[in-house]
């Protein structure tokens, strides 16, 4: 015998919803989950148009191949060959060098390389930001000896100045400056610190 006051079996909150209130509630519950990931991918996408620069592991991986060759590469493929070559992993595409093997494109950074005419202790790197955030990074300029390197920092180059770093090579002082880099204090290390490849997928 039913008790009077209390609910009838099945006629509760949960009794009373139909299958379409159901289908209602599940379809807001997607919807939300397509909505987080969508935006979780849309940060995801943004996030990998940053411009990421591995300087640390350039400077080390340099200093190793002086250190085996007694002397810096003439370009970046010597590089690649004697110290990033051994390290891709099987089935990596190989790196696309420009303007003579100097110059490299990862990251969203242009990297263009230059050993100093006459003194194979001595070599340099430009280091620039590209694509559509680069306006968030710095340029990086850096003379690299076997056991210090000198270092200006400046903002993002037009795409007019980019074009223009290779003829630079070997800036000025005061070409340096036209371009807003300040040198940064110097820094010594007696011991090469090498990495992974920084160009690796």
């Amino acid at each position: 015998m039913q008790v009077t006051g209390e609910p009838k079996p099945g006629k509760g909150k949960l009794g009373k919803l139909r299958p379409i209130h159901v289908a209602l509630i599940l379809s807001i519950i997607a919807w939300g989950g397509t909505r987080a990931y969508a935006s979780y991918l849309a940060v995801s996408r943004y996030e990998a148009l940053r411009p990421n620069l591995t300087l640390t592991t350039w400077l080390g991986d340099l200093r190793a191949f002086h250190t085996r060759e007694r002397t810096f590469p003439a370009d970046l493929k010597s590089l690649d060959t004697v110290i990033w070559l051994p390290r891709r992993q099987h089935g990596e595409p190989p790196l696309a060098f420009g303007n003579a093997d100097r110059s490299l494109e990862k990251g969203f950074y242009y990297y263009f390389y230059t050993i100093v005419p006459g003194n194979q202790n001595v070599c340099t790197t430009w280091a620039v930001p590209t694509g559509p955030r680069r306006a968030e990074a710095s340029t990086t300029f850096v003379v690299i000896t076997p056991d210090m390197y000198r270092l200006w920092r400046g903002p993002a180059l037009s795409d007019a100045e980019i074009q223009f770093v290779p003829r630079l090579g070997l800036p000025t002082p005061a070409q340096l400056a036209t371009l807003g880099m300040t040198e940064q204090p110097v820094q010594k290390e007696t011991r090469p610190r090498t990495g992974m490849n920084p160009f690796s997928r």
